[in-house]
């Protein structure tokens, strides 16, 4: 299984409490998710690594997910002190994608590009 222990950035357009509440809501989200099937196909929206293109799709199980990912079973308060302490530098191209996102147009950008240089969308 391909490591996909990744989660959402709780803090792109924040300021340090809106950073906190955003991870307490992400926090919550993922354990309701816990509560679900663990035979249940996950497929990320982001990867903490490049990933090659090779046609076959990133996917795990719900179980395999509860077993690899340690983040899962904090509570609330070392979850959120976890998160925070992992997050990368803002990705240089943050706004652009984002804009590009808001916009729909990609006319004059390879929407690739974007997506495979540093995008850094996720906490590893």
């Amino acid at each position: 299984m391909q490591e996909i222990a990744i989660l959402g950035r709780p803090d792109l357009k924040a300021d340090t409490d809106t950073t906190k509440e955003k991870a307490r809501l992400l926090y919550h989200s993922l354990q309701k998710l816990m509560t679900l099937k663990d035979d249940i196909i996950v497929l990320p929206a982001h990867t903490g690594q490049p990933v090659e293109f090779d046609n076959n799709m990133i996917q795990a199980s719900l179980c395999q997910i509860k077993k690899s990912v340690g983040m899962l079973h904090l509570d609330e308060d070392n979850f959120i002190t976890d998160i925070i302490q992992r997050i990368p530098p803002t990705p240089p191209n943050y706004l652009v994608i984002a804009e590009k996102n808001l916009e729909g147009n990609f006319k004059d950008i390879n929407p690739v590009d974007l997506e495979a240089g540093p995008n850094r969308c996720a906490v590893s």
